[in-house]
């Protein structure tokens, strides 16, 4: 049979149906032309970054994840090896992660010059955790200016007027901790954990007009909720990797962290919803008078979330907003206070001839301080870099994440 030219050509001009191995082969490699196109502009956009980093200190990176070692495994260890990095460097240190770059600063002057910077404001380096949290509002990801109009709001509970009367819960609930504190024998014993309980019946029950005995059912889960979301924005930073949406989606981390926003949210809906209930009588008479609320209701800080969110008609807060500050105010009632107050009982226990002079209220004010000096609540502090700053010897460029570094 002779050759047809004519059939050939035909047969090569129609369209040919590609099997699967072949779509497999394509998707394949365009991803990886895609992956190879947006590295290769990662990394020629960010040259004047690496050379300005190269000129502070740092341990060796290795390829893609540079220092990402450093913050591995657990919590604990992850703060013990960036404690000894700060030791070893002290006073200024660099470190790569895949994500970013992460300068830790300790130097006095140089923390006063970026906490003065107004470049030195933003949290945009954790958006993608904490939107993938659902937490669009938290306090992560609040601009300065709205910081400032919810801190007015809350600042007139915090006046002295009103803290006097608190004095009366707070020694109550001080002597019920020494109590529960001899109850111990002697024997070892967390007081993290009694302090907790103390701090949230004597401040944040009382502010926010919660009734502790009630609260108490739900005070593990809400803890625990907050602490998980908080844990899990670190993780999202450690591990850059669970921000990809398909791989986030598919995880156990999206189902847990989609539980304990369910959480959170409902407590905070039980706490207002009961104190809602007996605000209503004043605004469906229209005659709400915060100074008359706030005398006959427990709870003057939520009245004030409350009216500035629903007794207004234009409010200066919104129900997110409203939600972020009852967590914020919750979350240093039971985390960052009691871990202060625990560090200052253990140095008291160290150091026994001070407790002698502790009837000075001027004396108190000052070991207080010396204690939050020598171990902060919050050792580390990052913010993103904006425009680059310049510290001494060095510039950090922008788009670095700078670490307050409070333990050196």
């Amino acid at each position: 049979m002779g050759f047809n030219a004519e059939s050939f050509l035909q047969y090569r001009l129609q369209p040919q149906s590609l099997t699967a191995g072949m779509k497999s082969r394509i998707f394949l490699a365009a991803a990886a032309i895609a992956v190879l196109a947006a590295t290769s502009w990662r990394w020629l956009s960010r040259r004047r970054l690496r050379k300005l980093a190269s000129m502070i200190p740092g341990p060796p990176t290795l390829p893609i994840i540079g220092n990402l070692s450093v913050i591995m495994g657990t919590n604990d260890q992850a703060f013990r090896n960036l404690w000894n990095f700060s030791k070893q460097y002290f006073l200024t240190c660099r470190l790569w992660f895949p994500s970013c770059l992460v300068v830790f600063v300790a130097d006095g002057e140089d923390l006063k010059t970026l906490l003065n910077s107004i470049s030195c404001l933003s949290r945009e380096f954790v958006r993608k955790p904490v939107s993938l949290a659902n937490l669009h509002h938290d306090i992560y990801l609040a601009k300065p200016e709205d910081l400032v109009r919810q801190r007015k709001v809350i600042y007139p509970a915090f006046k002295i007027g009103i803290l006097k009367k608190y004095v009366p819960i707070m020694f109550r609930k001080s002597e019920e901790l020494m109590e529960n504190i001899e109850q111990t024998n002697h024997e070892e014993f967390d007081i993290h954990k009694l302090i907790k309980i103390c701090i949230t019946d004597s401040i944040f029950s009382p502010l926010m007009g919660v009734n502790a005995n009630l609260f108490a059912k739900r005070q593990k889960s809400f803890q625990e909720a907050l602490h998980y979301l908080g844990q899990f924005i670190v993780e999202g930073f450690r591990k850059p990797w669970l921000c990809l949406v398909l791989i986030f989606m598919s995880s156990r981390t999206f189902r847990n962290v989609s539980e304990k926003r369910r959480i959170m949210v409902d407590t905070i809906d039980s706490i207002t919803k009961e104190h809602e209930e007996k605000m209503l009588f004043f605004y469906q008479i229209g005659n709400f008078k915060e100074e008359n609320a706030t005398e006959s209701l427990n709870g003057q800080l939520l009245t004030k979330l409350m009216d500035h969110t629903y007794g207004n008609q234009t409010p200066t807060l919104n129900t997110d907003e409203m939600e972020m500050d009852i967590s914020t105010i919750y979350y240093a009632a039971f985390d960052t206070t009691p871990v202060a107050i625990a560090f200052v009982l253990s140095l008291l226990g160290f150091h026994t001839q001070v407790q002698e002079h502790l009837q000075g209220m001027k004396y108190l004010k000052q070991v207080i301080q010396e204690t939050l000096r020598l171990y902060p609540p919050v050792p580390f502090a990052p913010r993103e870099v904006s425009n680059d700053v310049d510290i001494k010897g060095y510039t950090i460029p922008a788009g670095t994440v700078v670490t307050f570094n409070y333990m050196a």
